[in-house]
């Protein structure tokens, strides 16, 4: 088996752990109870407000969906071992899934900060996470920009010179 990529595998880990706050906060939106909260009362506060769910939906839900995405698409990429291309493909989805996860997050990191004055330290988890995750998402397609398609170490594949 070749060795893991470190961005790749560092991004399976974020996002199971933001998959798992995110399906904490749905399940506890779900039972009408507020999440553990370590500083203050701002959980109860961001979890109680309109902002909580869109069309019914809890908005961890939402989080959650996007986090399992991403676990899909970069546990693909380690595990299945899938052609150039298509790990193309998965690099550049994930990057786009994380690009709307960041607007989303930043949208209610200003809903907390400026309409509610309310912080939850769940929320701020998450908005953390997506931020590292997009950090990677850049790093990784920076970096691969710079080896070339034909680099990807562990991939048998060589460097022969320009595709015709």
């Amino acid at each position: 088996m070749p060795l893991l990529p470190p961005l790749t595998a560092a991004s399976l880990a974020l996002s199971l752990l933001g998959a798992g706050i995110s399906g904490y906060l749905t399940v506890e939106h779900g039972q009408g109870a507020g999440p553990i909260c370590v500083f203050g009362q701002g959980c109860e506060v961001v979890s109680q407000s309109t902002y909580a769910s869109l069309w019914g939906v809890p908005t961890a839900a939402f989080g959650l969906l996007m986090y399992l995405s991403l676990t899909v698409l970069y546990g693909v990429r380690i595990f299945a071992s899938p052609p150039l291309q298509v790990e193309q493909a998965f690099r550049i989805a994930a990057t786009a899934v994380i690009l709307a996860g960041t607007g989303v997050s930043a949208w209610l990191t200003y809903v907390e900060l400026y309409v509610l004055y309310a912080v939850c330290i769940w929320c701020v988890a998450s908005a953390a996470i997506v931020t590292l995750l997009l950090a990677a998402a850049v790093a990784d397609l920076l970096q691969r920009r710079n080896r070339g398609p034909s680099s990807t170490p562990g991939s048998g594949a060589c460097d022969t010179g320009p595709l015709r």
